[in-house]
């Protein structure tokens, strides 16, 4: 009967201490994983913005990539300029970047983003010097977003 109860501690003390050493393991995969992120995107960030850039950081819907956007304020021009690259979290990779002066950017869907450039002095009548691109993240592709005037719709 001792024996018995002896056993059954025995077993339950490898059962505690198997399932202790795979919570702790799958910690430090996830550990390493996660500095290999970060290691990614602190070189992106060091190789492509100054260290003085406001830096936002903007997930599309899946909050499977991010849109990492620096702004610079061009008071001659009385302009913003764009400094962004988008990072893949599944990939652990920067997939796109670029930069443009007179322009803002944000997601338009899931895998792309929309591109609003000035050209030009600004023609507040019309706006037409005021260009919609959509950016495909995957193709790399830049379309250019025509839009209707209000009065024709």
């Amino acid at each position: 009967m001792k024996y018995l109860i002896s056993k059954k501690l025995l077993y339950s003390f490898i059962i505690v201490i198997l399932i202790t050493s795979c919570s702790l393991n799958k910690k430090a995969t996830t550990s390493q994983k996660d500095n290999k992120e970060n290691n990614v995107i602190e070189e992106a960030i060091k190789n492509n913005f100054n260290e003085n850039d406001s830096l936002n950081i903007i997930p599309n819907t899946e909050k499977n990539l991010l849109l990492y956007v620096s702004e610079k304020k061009d008071t001659v021009q009385n302009s913003i300029n764009i400094n962004f690259f988008v990072y893949d979290k599944i990939k652990n990779t920067i997939i796109y970047k670029s930069n443009y002066d007179r322009a803002s950017i944000k997601w338009y869907n899931n895998n792309q983003l929309l591109l609003v450039r000035t050209l030009g002095i600004i023609d507040k009548q019309t706006g037409m010097n005021i260009k919609h691109y959509i950016i495909d993240i995957k193709s790399k592709k830049i379309t250019e977003r025509i839009l209707k005037p209000e009065n024709n719709k």
